[in-house]
């Protein structure tokens, strides 16, 4: 493949979704509720905030106190909480267990390290690849600048949205149109107050992307955070990745980010997309 593919009709905690695509339906009748519930107490454990109460827990899900506090009472039996001093809970090894077990199956990781690598090194800064999980991005592997150690502090196994992030924008400019139009009714769905900065952010990013390759967004995520995103898809397009270089803008100013990372970035993943995909 000679070029990252983007469609030119084109306009993410430890507990992953299988699917790269996100959960589009309701769940249906035969589905165990009682599990997903389960499963949305462990995904509200994140890494700025992996010690939580009942009361959180209720808040973060919309469950009633008491109803939480029969799912976590289960999740410390079962071996998957524990609980601390002052009564609340933190995640388990068990729990990470399963996500570096889904983590290990990604066989892309191995494979684009060096390549991440050579363009953190290039920008001194920190370049990753991620994919969709339940309407966020998930970061499966990142690398850091080796001569210095600065960047943006995000771990294999976190998730940033899909709406403000060059990672996230990179992934959606990948998508099939139709995908893409399910993908985006998703997203105004969950976050209908922001949808039309988000849409107009969206729509300028995959524009950029069939133009030059890249995307860039200045600040869009976090203030004072530059990042670009190229698009990352396999050649039976089953699996669309969105790749992104990010950095404090003081090292990555915008004429550093578009004029020199960007580019680079269109040519790290030109070249790995020939050798991994």
């Amino acid at each position: 493949m000679a070029s990252p593919r983007v469609r030119a009709d084109a306009i993410h905690c430890l507990m992953p979704s299988r699917s790269t695509t996100p959960r589009a339906e309701p769940a249906a009748p035969e589905t165990v509720q009682s599990l997903r519930k389960g499963f949305e107490i462990l995904r509200c454990f994140e890494p700025n905030h992996d010690v939580l109460g009942n009361k959180e827990l209720s808040e973060r899900t919309g469950m009633p106190r008491p109803t939480v506090a029969r799912f976590t009472a289960t999740l410390v039996e079962l071996g998957y909480l524990r609980t601390t001093p002052d009564r609340k809970y933190r995640l388990t090894s068990a729990v990470l267990d399963l996500g570096f077990t889904f983590l290990a199956n990604y066989e892309i990781r191995e494979l684009i390290r060096p390549y991440l690598q050579e363009v953190a090194d290039f920008a001194m800064a920190g370049c990753s690849v991620g994919t969709i999980d339940d309407l966020n991005m998930l970061y499966i592997e990142q690398c850091r600048c080796r001569a210095i150690r600065m960047g943006v502090h995000v771990t294999v196994g976190a998730r940033v949205p899909i709406t403000t992030t060059a990672m996230g924008h990179a992934y959606l400019a990948g998508l099939l149109p139709d995908e893409l139009a399910h993908t985006l009714r998703l997203l105004r769905l969950a976050w209908p107050r922001e949808w039309s900065k988000n849409r107009r952010a969206i729509e300028a990013s995959i524009a950029q992307v069939r133009e030059t390759g890249f995307c860039a967004v200045l600040g869009g995520w976090q203030e004072g955070i530059h990042a670009v995103g190229v698009p990352l898809v396999s050649r039976d397009g089953q699996h669309v990745y969105g790749v992104t270089c990010a950095g404090p803008s003081n090292l990555l100013p915008k004429e550093k980010i578009i004029g020199k990372v960007g580019p680079k970035l269109v040519e790290m993943v030109r070249s790995a997309s020939t050798m991994i995909l």
